[in-house]
């Protein structure tokens, strides 16, 4: 397995496990304590660590940041369609 993909099997399971948690998370539906019974993990303070080890943060922080960086590009969005909106004064008329 390590000649494959450069993890044990074991890693190699945890980072499937943390993909799949990462997954759930962002879906929305579970809380923290569920998406770890979830993916096979008994202990939520083992899960919590995993989850750091993996992805640099707790899965809470995660989901913040997740949530944060989705506001932010949502409303950059916004703010273009209505920039395309606004009708912007023609040469001539400036003049006025």
């Amino acid at each position: 397995m390590k000649a494959l993909t450069g993890l044990s099997t074991n890693e190699y399971i945890r980072k499937v496990k943390m993909q799949n948690a990462e997954r759930l998370l962002l879906e929305g539906k579970y809380n923290i304590s569920e998406i770890a019974y979830k993916i096979g993990m008994n202990s939520t303070g083992y899960f919590r660590q995993c989850f750091k080890d993996e992805f640099g943060v707790s899965p809470s922080d995660y989901l913040k940041q997740f949530t944060s960086q989705l506001l932010h590009h949502r409303l950059k969005q916004r703010s273009a369609v209505i920039q395309r909106h606004i009708r912007k004064p023609s040469p001539s008329s400036s003049f006025l």
